[in-house]
C-alpha cells in the first residue's frame, strides 16, 4: 500500500507509462483491497496529470475488459471522478462502461454509473432505458429489504 502512494507522489509526465504498467500489474492481483487501491492509484495519476489523463483511462478501459467483477466496479467509480475533472472529453467510452451494466452490484458503482448515464445522457443512445433497469431493480432490491422485516 505504501509503494502505490510512493509512486502517486513521484508520478510524472516522463515516467507515467512505467507507473502506470505497475499500478495495471498491481491491479491484477488477489487481495481485493490491493486491487482497488490500485485502480484508485490510477485515477489519482489521471488527475494530477492531466495530459496522463488519457492513458489512464486507456489502462481503466484494459482492465475493464478483463471483467474481474470488482476491478470493473473499481474502474467505474474512478472514471466517474475522471469524468468530472475533464468533463465532455472521454464520453466516447461511455458504451463500453455500459456493456458492464449488468454486472454492476455494489452501490458506489452503481451511483457512478447513473452519474455517468445522466451527464451524459444526450449522447447515450437509450439512456432512458438504462436508467430505468437501475431504477427496477432498484425498488426490486427496496421490497426485498422490506419485506425482511
Amino acid at each position: 500500500m505504501e509503494k502505490l502512494e510512493i509512486m502517486i507522489k513521484l508520478a510524472s509526465d516522463k515516467n507515467i507509462d512505467q507507473v502506470l504498467l505497475e499500478f495495471k500489474e498491481c491491479a491484477t492481483e488477489v487481495d481485493v483491497d490491493f486491487v482497488r487501491k490500485a485502480v484508485r492509484a490510477i485515477d489519482r495519476c489521471a488527475i494530477k496529470l492531466e495530459r496522463a489523463a488519457e492513458r489512464c483511462i486507456s489502462v481503466l478501459l484494459e482492465l475493464i475488459k478483463i471483467k474481474v467483477n470488482y476491478v470493473v466496479q473499481e474502474a467505474i467509480i474512478v472514471i466517474k471522478d475522471i469524468f468530472r475533472r475533464y468533463p465532455n472529453i472521454y464520453e466516447s467510452i461511455n458504451a463500453t462502461l455500459c456493456e458492464s451494466l449488468d454486472t454492476l452490484d455494489e452501490p458506489e458503482a452503481k451511483s457512478s454509473m447513473i452519474w455517468i448515464i445522466g451527464e451524459y445522457a444526450e449522447r447515450i443512445d437509450n439512456a432512458d432505458e438504462l436508467l430505468e433497469s437501475f431504477l427496477e431493480s432498484f425498488l426490486k432490491s427496496l421490497h426485498k429489504s422490506s419485506c425482511n422485516y
